[in-house]
Formats: structure tokens, C-alpha cells, sequence
């Protein structure tokens, strides 16, 4: 955020990083470390940066993960932790509009294939709550599963887990009770950028 302030207000790169002198530490107006454009008679910066930065107040930059999860026969996982970039939301939005374990644990990434279809199209952007560690409900859940990183419905039976597609085209898979072990839930899918609530 502070190099996208930066290139805003048209100041040099990492001048928001710069350490307080002694001066500015005390509350007083540095010029030796300020440069003119910030100067206090130029009133027109500071105040284009605070309207930049009440902007961000009530937000939350949401991490976007260089991964793509398959909604089809399923794609090999890559790093999964490896950050592209981020998407800013906005809290009361958020906390209006999912139920989540936390702000923190929320991640997005993108959806490949058309097993999930109608309710989760190909390239939807899916929001997900990385704080989901297990099936404790019926709901739609990133998992990685036999080397494969998928985005399915998951039922919970008496003897297992169902493992189904909104699409009909697709097979649903049963998973019994002993080798559940073997679905590694990563999370559970909260919305979806195709408008769709899930």
C-alpha cells in the first residue's frame, strides 16, 4: 500500500519508510529529510494523502494466490502459499456478506474447469476461508487430494465423505470413513466472482 500511495502523490519510492529524525520525533516539521514538494506550505499533498489513506480505513487487502484450483478431473498443486497480489475488500462488506473464522484466513484464487457449474463457473475468482481445516458441514471445500488440487461439494454421510459436482455431468465419489485421511481440506469456498453466494 505505501508504494501505491507513493506513485500517487508522485514522491520518491520507500520515502514512507524512512526512519523519524529527531526533529520529526518530536512532532516538529524536518525540512533537511522532507522534500520541498511536502513542504508545509504545499498543502495539496498531505492532503491528497489523507484522502488516500481514509480510503483504505475499513479495508482489507485479501492475499491472491498464484494457484488455480480444478473444478474438472483436477490439476497438479504448485506452491500453494505463493502470493500474486492482493484484492482490497471491504470489511462491513465481508463480515455482511460471509461467515468466516477470520479476516486473516481469507485467501483468493482462481477456478478452473466446469464440474462446479452452474454455482462456480471457469476463471471465477474464489474467496476462500483458509481457517476451514475439516468437513463439518455440507459445503463446497478446496481440497487436495491425490496429488490434485480440487473445488468440490462435500456431503457428510454416517460411513464417510461425498465428494460431489453441481455439474451432473460428473461423478460423485464416495469416501469412506478410513481413508478420509487421504482429502486434505484447505479451506472452504465463501463466495465466488460470478456474483455467487456459496
Amino acid at each position: 500500500m505505501a508504494r501505491e500511495i507513493e506513485r500517487s502523490l508522485g514522491i520518491d519510492t520507500g520515502y514512507l519508510d524512512t526512519p523519524l529524525t529527531k526533529l520529526e520525533a518530536g512532532g516538529a516539521w524536518d525540512p533537511a529529510t522532507n522534500p520541498d514538494k511536502l513542504s508545509p506550505v504545499n498543502m495539496d499533498i498531505p492532503v491528497r494523502l489523507a484522502q488516500k489513506i481514509e480510503r483504505y480505513k475499513g479495508h482489507v487487502d485479501i492475499p491472491v494466490m498464484d494457484v488455480e484450483a480444478s473444478m474438472g478431473p483436477g490439476c497438479h498443486p504448485p506452491d500453494i502459499e505463493v502470493v500474486a497480489s492482493c484484492m482490497s475488500l471491504e470489511v462491513e462488506w465481508l463480515r455482511r456478506t460471509i461467515t468466516m473464522t477470520d479476516l486473516s484466513n481469507l485467501r483468493i484464487i482462481t477456478g478452473m474447469g466446469e464440474s462446479m457449474a452452474p454455482t462456480i463457473k471457469h476463471g471465477d475468482l474464489l474467496l476462500i476461508d483458509t481457517g476451514v481445516k475439516s468437513v463439518t458441514y455440507d459445503a463446497v471445500y478446496l481440497i487436495a487430494m491425490s496429488t490434485s488440487l480440487l473445488v468440490k461439494r462435500i456431503q457428510r454421510e454416517l460411513d464417510g465423505i461425498r465428494i460431489v459436482s453441481d455439474n451432473p455431468q460428473y461423478k460423485e465419489i464416495m469416501v469412506p470413513a478410513d481413508l478420509e485421511e487421504r482429502v486434505q481440506v484447505l479451506g472452504r469456498v465463501v463466495y465466488a466472482w460470478g456474483g455467487s453466494r456459496i
